[in-house]
């Protein structure tokens, strides 16, 4: 087995040469036929099916660090079909191309910097070559299921044939491409992704309509999840459409699962090693957008996370990225203060009062989206994943305490919903339909302030490691060397 170091230089070497091959030749490429080989010559590149696997072994290193357990048992939380077609677009770049697939192309956007947008802020369509973001498969107008447990999943056991997938007419599939991006952060991989052909855009209450209805990990499949004693088998696990309707059904759309509570740390924040992701998100955490508690509070303060976890990617139309500023357009929380009162906190930025035996509340932000910048225009970039952070601070761990609920997307008090990738865009093409925005939500909030309910288990290059700051230790990228001094003149 390669080391995480060895896999990292081949990767980054073959990241290259895959970027080098629009028209222009990559560095030493191959000489004509019958010419001697020059003494630099590089190795000739695998092919493309193994750059696949390699990838893929990339993005699925065993590396799990302070990942939330959002059960007291494993089990299926959320299995549904979250949007039709866009997966694997045969160019990804035109617009007539994405909007011909019926996918979603947003209009009018300009950068502040100036720059042209980057292609992911336009469209939420993949190309077909799936394999750089650790998909070893090749999409042809696939439909996406995002399958999320209550635990961490063991990211070398992911398998596509773990998995059976029953439609609403009866018939099954087993999905040809599976993986965990975008879910791969260290402390996050609670889901994986299945890309197939899952459904069509009928509403459930039109004939011809077809989506998921039943999500199965088979017997004897090789899926395990990863729990405080460490794997178990995930096989026989089941999730069957709560709804019983169609993601193109009015107000069935993606929902929050757990909204839960704990003390802020970045130990375990970080993407797969080597780096190979695209950089544009990170780093995202509470830490890295607020910085740690500055006790504004009180002495007795602390930062916590609000983890939010839930069903499908949610962006405000299904491409626009989601801002750390956007709390108070699509959430408010819940808290009942000393005198048993319930107290809205529906601002960021604003110290709440719950009285002088528990102390105040101020929500600072969203975090687990992109880097934080001090503005933030229509060509910001996210992580797009299954995860949303709330950012707070509360002056004493009774005041945190005092938080019951979160709520969503009220759109009848002026709240805005949010959308998976199937969303409208800003610009949908006329007679097309689009994946339905999320319901309304009143969410329970889970207290993990004295138990924060957190696992980790690394296997690296066979040591077993569950401390989670030896861990993060050992996968840390390693630093820079300061260059030599220069040679005395």
């Amino acid at each position: 087995m390669m080391s995480i170091t060895k896999v990292g230089f081949v990767l980054m070497t073959l990241l290259a040469t895959v970027q080098c091959q629009d028209g222009a030749p990559a560095p030493n490429a191959a000489a004509p036929a019958g010419a001697p080989a020059p003494d630099n010559a590089a190795a000739p590149a695998p092919p493309a099916p193994d750059m696949a696997g390699m990838f893929a072994a990339a993005y699925n290193q065993d590396i799990i660090i302070n990942s939330d357990l959002f059960s007291d048992k494993p089990e299926i939380l959320s299995g549904g079909l979250g949007f039709t077609n866009i997966i694997g677009v045969s160019n990804n770049t035109d617009e007539a191309v994405v909007r011909a697939a019926n996918g979603t192309w947003r209009a009018n956007v300009t950068c502040s910097s100036g720059a042209p947008p980057p292609g992911r802020v336009l469209t939420s369509a993949t190309p077909t070559t799936m394999y750089t973001t650790g998909y070893n498969c090749t999409a042809d107008n696939y439909d996406g299921l995002p399958v999320c447990f209550s635990w961490p999943v063991l990211p070398s056991s992911i398998s596509n044939t773990s998995f059976l997938i029953t439609l609403s007419d009866g018939s099954t599939v087993v999905p040809p491409c599976i993986g965990m991006s975008p879910n791969f952060e260290f402390n996050e991989r609670q889901c994986v992704v299945l890309f197939a052909k899952f459904g069509n855009r009928i509403p459930s209450t039109e004939p011809g309509s077809l989506f998921v209805s039943r999500v199965e990990v088979v017997q004897g499949a090789s899926l395990k999840l990863v729990g405080k004693s460490g794997p178990v088998s995930a096989a026989g696990l089941s999730f069957d459409n709560p709804t019983g309707k169609s993601p193109y059904d009015d107000n069935n759309g993606p929902v929050i699962m757990v909204a839960k509570l704990s003390k802020l740390n970045d130990v375990g924040e970080g993407i797969s090693q080597p780096p190979i992701a695209p950089q544009t998100a990170f780093p995202n955490s509470g830490i890295a957008l607020y910085g740690a508690y500055d006790g504004s509070l009180g002495p007795d303060g602390d930062r916590y996370r609000l983890r939010l976890f839930y069903s499908g990617g949610m962006t405000p139309d299904g491409v626009m990225a989601f801002q750390p500023t956007k709390f108070a357009t699509h959430f408010y929380l819940m808290a009942t203060d000393a005198d048993g009162q319930e107290v809205r906190i529906n601002a960021t930025g604003v110290e709440y009062d719950l009285g002088q035996q528990l102390g105040s509340i101020q929500v600072l932000g969203m975090a687990d989206t992109g880097v934080g910048q001090d503005s933030y225009d229509e060509c910001y970039q996210e992580d797009y994943d299954n995860y949303l952070d709330v950012i707070l601070d509360a002056s004493s761990p009774e005041a945190a305490a005092s938080l019951t609920t979160l709520m969503a997307f009220q759109t009848d008090e002026g709240y805005s919903p949010l959308y998976n990738p199937g969303g409208p865009g800003n610009d949908p093409t006329p007679g097309v339909r689009y994946s339905s925005p999320s319901p309304p939500q009143s969410v329970n909030i889970t207290l993990a302030l004295d138990d924060p309910m957190v696992v980790t288990y690394c296997n690296l290059n066979g040591t077993l490691i569950t401390d989670p700051e030896a861990c993060a230790a050992a996968v840390a990228p390693a630093p820079t060397p300061a260059p030599a001094p220069a040679p005395a003149a």
